[in-house]
């Protein structure tokens, strides 16, 4: 038994479980708990069998891409040149987060943030409040706006 049919047949006794449990649809539309039940396992029942119609889909085209009696042969030929291409594009992937995080600034320093003190959610670069951190205090008792100072 492939995985595919494993999974169709799991797939089906979930369906006729959900039959056994459904309600048989003649309700009296009152707005019972029995309703919204009938109503909820009706809609996954639905949902179920599209799932079931989409995995039979897969299934058969697996089986067409790789039929049993070349399946190996298949899968070993893919094999073969899928993996060192693999293989390259992660040491490329490797090789650009590594350059990325020490050489790719762009010739530029990152800039240095800080909460302000005094100001509830404000952030501003720290080398511009260690330059001159008493003229910062007197703008902020003043109540000159953030936008003034820098």
């Amino acid at each position: 038994m492939t995985i595919t049919q494993y999974i169709l047949l799991k797939l089906n006794e979930f369906v006729l479980l959900l039959n056994n449990y459904a309600y048989d649809g003649q309700a009296a539309d009152d707005g019972s708990a029995k309703d919204l039940l009938s109503y909820v396992l009706m809609k996954l029942k639905e949902w179920f069998f599209a799932v079931w119609h989409f995995i039979e889909y897969l299934a058969g085209k697996i089986e067409e891409i790789f039929p049993p009696e070349t399946r190996s042969k298949t899968l070993h030929r893919w094999l073969a040149v899928a993996l060192p291409c693999l293989i390259g594009g992660l040491v490329l992937l490797l090789c650009f987060c590594c350059c990325k995080k020490c050489c790719c600034r762009g010739g530029r320093r990152s800039v240095r943030m800080m909460r302000a003190p005094g100001r509830e959610g404000v952030v501003i670069p720290r080398n511009v409040f260690a330059r001159n951190p008493m003229l910062y205090f007197q703008n902020l008792r003043a109540g000159r706006p953030i936008e003034e100072i820098f």
